[in-house]
């Protein structure tokens, strides 16, 4: 893995380069997931679904920005709400529609790839700083903490707090500030090779993670697994 320079810390995408989904997918929320599932919500109009799911999903992208749990709990109520008003389930769902947004809030939804906490562990004895940048919502942070991963990142920046999402500038700066490191200091992990590229035209030393995947059709450096980064060190 060539370098453009000497990397002294490390900034990590979350979600396909960390961690994964429970249950494969990251859409729907996993809480809402199982319900669409195990037939807890009466009068499942499953031709209809899709397109809920679309709408509600659409309402969250174009809210995204918010700073607490609170707001997060509260934003994922709306898009509940939303949901169930095009499916037309609209009596008798406000205890649900709160359950299923305390769930997405409170519950980890992701689990970490195996090799995760053991690399996180290494570059932590070794003193190598750390720090997350992903699209996400206010929530990550705390479920990395009851996963037991907050401790070792230096920064934890995520774009719902920033206000825009990877690959605008703003969040990268954001993290690099955090980091207190120059850009070219610094080595970037996503798995998507748009924000790799954006990375690159900032300065700093960026690869794709490919996860259990055909690595893409780019002449981007990748990677396979977390470890890989640890020769840079």
């Amino acid at each position: 893995m060539p370098t453009t320079g000497p990397v002294r810390g490390i900034l990590l995408d979350s979600g396909d380069t960390l961690v994964r989904p429970i249950g494969e997918r990251w859409w729907p929320p996993l809480p809402l997931r199982r319900r669409l599932s195990d037939g807890t919500i009466p009068g499942l109009q499953p031709d209809r679904l899709d397109r809920a799911l679309q709408e509600a999903r659409q309402y969250l992208e174009e809210h995204h920005h918010l700073a607490t749990e609170d707001e997060e709990r509260e934003q994922f109520r709306t898009c509940c709400q939303i949901l169930f008003e095009h499916l037309d389930l609209t009596s008798s769902q406000d205890q649900l529609v709160d359950a299923l947004a305390n769930e997405t809030v409170d519950e980890p939804e992701f689990e970490p790839y195996p090799d995760t906490p053991i690399v996180l562990e290494r570059l932590h004895q070794r003193a190598i700083p750390l720090g997350i940048i992903s699209n996400a919502w206010p929530s990550l942070e705390s479920k990395y903490r009851r996963l037991g991963l907050r401790k070792y990142f230096k920064a934890f920046v995520v774009s719902a707090q920033v206000g825009c999402c990877k690959p605008d500038e703003a969040i990268y700066q954001q993290a690099i500030d955090e980091m207190g490191l120059p850009p070219e200091d610094l080595l970037f992990v996503d798995d998507a090779p748009e924000y790799v590229e954006k990375a690159i035209s900032l300065g700093l030393t960026a690869v794709v993670m490919a996860r259990g995947r055909q690595p893409p059709q780019t002449h981007l450096q990748w990677i396979r697994e977390l470890a890989e980064v640890e020769v840079l060190f």
